[in-house]
Formats: structure tokens, sequence, C-alpha cells
């Protein structure tokens, strides 16, 4: 049997289309990194349903003019023929609508609050960045912890690459210092200064899960992973209950109401003993590795942050 031709470079057919299967899935693989950084990077109108309730997130009803968009984002709503009634909840930052069987398109309810809102929305912003919304139980898991578990999954696959191809790889101090933005309290405030706290929630769990994936063993990454799911299955249960016992609490268009907070705190909200603890124990062991350093020994990077402050709480 004639042996096959070779390929112009000298490659033999078979290594080419093991190169080709790969060069196909890496290009995959970043056309859908794209797609989720574009989701984290941009906007997002929160939209979440209950058996008799629709919860729309609101821009612009802090500060001067939010009463007034307000009252408009209802009258707007409550026009459509299936509602039958709605309430802005200013405090968290969401219409409360209430539906007549079946119930309206989504897309038409989005639509009247973003024609209500008009400009006074994106005026609001800043403040809206200052004083962000709690997290409705409605909602189940928030939507970077999706992001984040995609991302620690990721992570893990590329622990899997490192373990065949030992040269990919980066410093693990770079985890390191990756994880001390995410959880030191100082480090912290400085980035949502910058880029906005929804973004830094977004965006700093997926780097941190990307870049221990090209620096660590998967240890941590697997510990985050645990933690997720730990996560989601609270807020899952959350949603359940609030499902269950929402008629009861929110009785009507009254009970779901809320006017704006419209007296901000005065001073920073001091620290807490989480934040007390990240503080000296990241104080400390940048300390301790850096007497250990010109020692060159192994184990935990210099620096590396401790347990996040989460854990802790």
């Amino acid at each position: 049997m004639a042996p096959e031709p070779a390929s112009p470079l000298g490659m033999p057919p078979f290594v080419r289309s093991i190169v080709a299967g790969v060069a196909t899935h890496m290009a995959s693989g970043a056309r859908a990194a794209w797609g989720v950084a574009e989701g984290l990077l941009e906007p997002r109108r929160e939209v979440s349903w209950t058996p008799e309730r629709c919860y729309i997130t609101v821009s612009g009803v802090h500060g001067t003019g939010g009463e007034a968009v307000a009252r408009r984002v209802e009258r707007a709503v409550e026009e459509h023929p299936g509602v039958l009634w709605a309430r802005v909840n200013a405090p968290m930052e969401r219409v409360i609508i209430a539906f007549d069987s079946p119930p309206p398109p989504q897309s038409e309810l989005v639509a009247l609050v973003e024609q209500a809102e008009g400009d006074h929305a994106a005026d609001a912003e800043a403040f809206d960045e200052w004083q962000p919304e709690p997290h409705h139980p409605a909602e189940g898991p928030p939507f970077p912890a999706v992001q984040a578990l995609v991302a620690d999954s990721l992570g893990l696959a590329l622990v899997t690459l490192r373990r065949l191809a030992p040269w990919f790889g980066l410093p693990a101090e770079v985890a390191g210092g990756i994880d001390a933005l995410r959880y030191h309290p100082r480090l912290r405030h400085l980035v949502d200064d910058v880029s906005g706290s929804e973004q830094a929630d977004s965006l700093l769990p997926v780097i941190g899960a990307l870049v221990q994936g090209v620096t660590t063993g998967g240890g941590g990454l697997a510990l985050d992973v645990l933690q997720r799911l730990a996560a989601w299955r609270e807020a899952s249960a959350e949603r359940t209950a609030w499902r269950k016992r929402e008629t009861a609490l929110v009785r009507g268009p009254e009970e779901a109401s809320a006017d704006a907070v419209t007296v901000g705190r005065a001073d920073p909200p001091p620290q807490d003993a989480a934040d007390r603890y990240a503080e000296r124990s990241m104080a400390a062991g940048l300390a301790a590795g850096a007497i250990t350093l010109p020692g060159g020994g192994g184990g935990r990077p210099a620096g590396a942050p401790p347990p996040p402050p989460r854990t802790i709480r």
C-alpha cells in the first residue's frame, strides 16, 4: 500500500486533519467567548416572571424627577389590555406588573417601560450606579453567577490543556493579583469606581477563572464551582419559596409600590469583620511573601490572597 502523500509543509495528512479540527474548535470557542464578553459588557434589562406577576427593571426612578418617571411608567404599562395593575418599587428599581391570563408578551411590556423612561433614565444612571438595587428573590440566580460558572468550566478545561502542554501557562502570581482586585476591599472599590460595580461583578470572576486556568492546578477553580453551585441552589430555593408566598405577602398594588430613597448615606459604610479580615490577612500574606521570596521556596505564591470575605460571611 502506497504511503499517503505529505503536504507541501511536510506534514502528514492525518496530522493536518487533527490540526484542522483543533483550529476549528478553537475558532468556535473564540466566537463563544466573544459572545459571552458582549453579554457582559452590554447593559441588560432584567425581566422575571412568577405565575401572576412580572418584574421589569426600571431606570431613572431615583433623584430629581424620579417620581415622575415612576408614575409615567405605571400609566404606560397599565394601558396594555392584558395588564391588571402596575406599580414601581423604586428602592429595588422594578415595576411590578399583575396580568390577566394569558400573560402579555414580554417584548411589549419592555417596550412600554423603555418608552416611558425617556431620556431621564440616561441622566439618572450615575445615581443608580451609586445606589444599586437589591437582588429580588423572584429573579433566581443573579446573572454574573451564570457567567462565572461558565468561566470556571472553561478554566478547568485550560487546566487540562496545561497538563497536556506544560509550556502553556503563566506565573501563579498573576492569579494572586486578579484575586486581590476581586477581594481586597480598597482595591475592589477602585475597580468599581473605574468600571462600575455591575461590570466588575460580571467581568472579574470571568477573568479570574480564565487566569487561574493557565496559572494554577485547578483546585481553587473546583472550589469556586462548588460554591457557585451551592449559591445557585440557594437562589433557586428562594425563587421557589417566593413564588409560593408572593400573593400572600404582596396582596395588591398598594403593598407593591414604594417611593425612592431621597437621602443617601452621609458617610461611607463602616467596615465589618470580613472586610477587616481581608485587609489584615492580605497585608500579612504580602509581608510573608516578601520574606520568603529570596529563598525561592515553592508552594503558595507570594502575596496570594486568603479565602474571599464572602466565604467568611
